[in-house]
């Protein structure tokens, strides 16, 4: 999960005045074409379970599954961090409904950024029994990790810098999911 931008609860945060476009949504489609492209020939066979990251990547797991040629199940997962001093804490609002038992599953997320989140994700998966466990991201931010969390993404469709990113499923304090670009605030 990302950081907040913070604004009291009346207020919706503006997504223009101080932010920049960073990926058109031309350019997104393109980049979920060719992910599309590569998770076609990895999974062809595989018949593998797909986990939504709830509520991030809902736009970005809408619009790849179109897009994917290979038989595969989809449920999803609701797991949120703190946003107070306890920073790294994790909340689970809902399980995958679908046995992960000898299955390989597939985690579908808005973005890749301290790992915390898609670690924990994982690591449930496979103390559930799961096969393997990979990770697929819209976004992974190239910034240091801890050690004891996924360092990088099997495969993401954009590596970004560090800077606060929304719009096309990620937020800004819970508003501008729904742009159809990629927003940015500083670098």
């Amino acid at each position: 999960m990302q950081e907040n931008i913070s604004t009291s609860k009346s207020e919706v945060p503006k997504h223009s005045k101080d932010a920049t476009i960073l990926l058109e949504n031309n350019q997104i489609q393109a980049g979920l074409k060719e992910l599309a492209n590569k998770l076609n020939e990895i999974y062809k066979d595989d018949k593998p379970l797909f986990l939504c990251v709830v509520n991030g990547a809902i736009v970005f797991t809408g619009q790849l599954l179109p897009m994917l040629t290979f038989p595969m199940m989809l449920d999803y997962v609701h797991v949120s961090r703190y946003k107070n001093n306890e920073a790294g804490d994790l909340v689970w609002k809902h399980y995958p409904s679908k046995e992960v038992k000898g299955r390989n599953v597939v985690v579908l997320d808005d973005v890749l950024d301290s790992g915390i989140t898609i670690s924990a994700i994982k690591d449930w998966c496979l103390s559930q029994g799961a096969n393997k466990v990979e990770t697929v991201v819209l976004l992974e931010k190239e910034i240091p990790r801890d050690e004891a969390v996924i360092q990088n993404a099997n495969h993401a469709a954009f590596k970004i810098g560090k800077a606060f990113v929304y719009g096309f499923g990620l937020d800004n304090d819970e508003y501008w999911r729904n742009t159809k670009d990629i927003h940015v605030f500083g670098d």
